[in-house]
């Protein structure tokens, strides 16, 4: 899990800056990225990539009490998952706590 709590004593950041997962290795854009993030107005931007699994198997669904609420036969389930590589605005910086865990998907979150 990446961490956001060093990002506290960090000084000086640019507006915006970029945060990328130590172990990420890709051919991404990054001014690309910032450029998309700077025209978007957004606080936060994260890179992703589309993503689809195949569920090989019926898959039952069922609401709090076990009863079946649907069947869906060998789903297609399609989603974006996380690169690892964000760009923040330096307004979020006020949300990083000092002196604890405070992971980059807790930062998303706030």
């Amino acid at each position: 899990m990446a961490r956001a709590g060093p990002l506290s004593l960090v000084q000086n950041l640019t507006d915006p800056f970029l945060v990328v997962n130590g172990d990420l290795l890709t051919d991404l854009d990054f001014r690309l990225m910032i450029g998309k993030h700077h025209s978007s107005g957004a606080l936060a931007t994260i890179g992703v990539f589309a993503r689809e699994e195949r569920i090989d198997l019926g898959v039952v669904e069922t609401d709090g009490q076990n009863r079946v609420t649907g069947y869906i036969e060998k789903p297609t389930y399609q989603y974006h998952a996380s690169m690892g590589a964000y760009v923040f605005g330096r307004a979020v910086l006020p949300l990083v706590p000092t002196n604890t865990r405070f992971d980059l998907p807790d930062l998303v979150r706030a």
